[in-house]
C-alpha cells in the first residue's frame, strides 16, 4: 500500500477506511482516549495540544494535509486532537493499519519518514522554548510550515496559517502580543507579506533562516523592539 497524502488514499478502502468531518474547534478525541484509529488528514488542520495540571493548555503540534495522526503506540492518548477550521480526515483501525504497515516495507518506510519529522518538529520546539528568543522561534516556525508545504507539494509562495496568532503564542510559549509584535517587525523589515491573518508570503528566505538559526535575534521574548 502506498502512503503520503493522495497516494495513501489508493489503499484505503482495503483497510476500511472510514471518511470524519470535523467542524472548526470541533475534536477529534480527547486526552486519555483509548487509541483505537490512526487518521490521515486530507484537508484543513489539527491542533494537537496537552492539558496542564494548571488548567493551561499546552500545544504539542498542528497537523497538515498529508500528514498523520496517532502514530504512537500507547494503549491511551496522551493528547487532545482539534480541528482549527472545516477539516476532513481519513480514519483506519488501528489493528488492520498496522497489519498492513508490517506486511509493505514502502508503507513502512513511509510511516517511519512521517514519525521522524514528528521528532524533528518536536525538537525544534524544544529549541524554541528553551534556547531561542520570539524572533528566532516565529521565524523557524514559519519556515518549517514553508517546508512542509514544500513536501506535500503545494506551492510555497503563500503558505497557510491555519492556526491563529494565540495559537502560535501557546505552541512557542510566548505572549500573544509578542507573536504579533514579531509578525509587525518581519513585515517591516521586508522578510515577510501578510496576506489577511491567514496568510504569509516569505520574502526574504535567507534572513530568516539567518534568525531562526540564532539564540538571539535581538527580539526578546516579552517584547520587540
Amino acid at each position: 500500500m502506498a502512503c503520503g497524502g493522495a497516494a495513501c488514499a489508493e489503499g484505503a478502502q482495503q483497510l476500511g477506511c472510514q471518511r470524519r468531518k470535523l467542524q472548526p474547534r470541533q475534536h477529534l478525541f480527547l486526552q486519555g482516549d483509548a487509541q483505537s484509529h490512526i487518521y490521515l488528514v486530507q484537508s484543513g488542520a489539527v491542533c494537537l495540544y496537552k492539558l496542564m495540571r494548571s488548567g493551561r493548555r499546552q500545544i504539542v503540534g498542528f497537523k497538515l494535509p498529508g500528514e498523520f495522526i496517532g502514530l504512537g503506540h500507547e494503549e491511551r492518548l496522551r493528547f487532545c486532537a482539534q480541528a482549527m477550521g472545516p477539516t476532513e480526515l481519513r480514519c483506519f483501525a488501528l489493528q488492520p493499519f498496522l497489519a498492513a504497515a508490517s506486511g509493505d516495507p514502502r508503507f513502512l518506510l513511509k510511516l517511519y519518514e512521517s514519525v521522524s519529522h514528528d521528532l524533528s518538529r518536536a525538537y525544534e520546539l524544544v529549541l524554541s522554548v528553551g534556547q531561542r528568543d520570539a524572533g528566532s522561534s516565529v521565524a523557524a516556525f514559519l519556515l518549517g510550515l514553508e517546508a512542509r508545504a514544500r513536501a506535500q507539494r503545494e506551492p510555497t509562495d503563500l503558505v497557510a496559517l491555519p492556526m491563529s496568532r494565540g495559537d502560535i503564542a501557546d505552541y512557542l510559549s510566548i505572549s500573544f502580543e509578542t507573536v504579533s509584535r514579531v509578525f509587525t517587525s518581519f513585515k517591516k523589515r521586508g522578510y515577510i507579506a501578510l496576506l489577511g491573518r491567514r496568510g504569509v508570503r516569505l520574502i526574504d528566505r535567507d534572513s530568516l533562516r539567518t534568525i531562526a538559526m540564532s539564540e538571539d535575534s535581538g527580539m526578546r521574548r516579552a517584547a520587540v523592539s
